[in-house]
């Protein structure tokens, strides 16, 4: 997309991450990083969400609700005009 050269970096790309869980109050500016021996792949686990709502996410909960609720409540007032 950029439409740089082929030879504008390797052919495979590496994201490195450092998690720094460090209490900086404790030690403020010290941090030293070290290449460690093992250099194989490490992957994060997924974070998984799981989130709940007071109201049903499938619509044919509402379908069903308003075939139901509707013709009767149609009816009711179908009636109150007629005599009314």
């Amino acid at each position: 997309m950029l439409k740089l050269p082929e030879a504008t970096g390797p052919a495979a790309w590496w994201l490195t991450e450092f998690e720094d869980r460090w209490p900086y109050k404790a030690a403020p500016r010290t941090c030293i990083f070290s290449r460690d021996a093992d250099q194989g792949e490490i992957r994060r686990q997924p974070i998984i969400r799981y989130v709940s709502s007071r109201w049903p996410a499938d619509v044919m909960v509402y379908t069903l609700t308003a075939v139901v609720v509707f013709p009767p409540l149609c009816r009711r007032v179908r009636r109150e005009r007629a005599r009314g």
